[in-house]
């Protein structure tokens, strides 16, 4: 686990540097941020199977599951799951 993520209750400079950290660690892990950056809360798409909820509520995010939804890659549609929770 990164130490330099961001975590719940923590300070931090802005909203918009929680969400960059934040974007960081899921795109590493294989997912996609789909929110705006600012946003209170933060939404997001990875793969059945992926392991960026498990560890985002292992660090104290309140992540909930926000139902499933399909992402074209490489010219395949693929079915994905989707979060959501509130940084703060």
């Amino acid at each position: 686990m990164r130490q330099d993520l961001y975590k719940p209750g923590q300070q931090t400079a802005s909203r918009k540097e929680q969400f960059r950290t934040l974007n960081q660690f899921i795109f590493d892990r294989g997912g996609w941020v789909t929110s705006i950056p600012g946003e209170a809360e933060l939404r997001f798409e990875c793969l059945p199977g992926s392991t960026v909820a498990a560890e985002l509520r292992d660090v104290g995010h309140d992540v909930r599951d926000d139902g499933e939804g399909e992402r074209l890659i490489c010219d395949v549609i693929v079915r994905v799951v989707q979060y959501r929770f509130r940084m703060g």
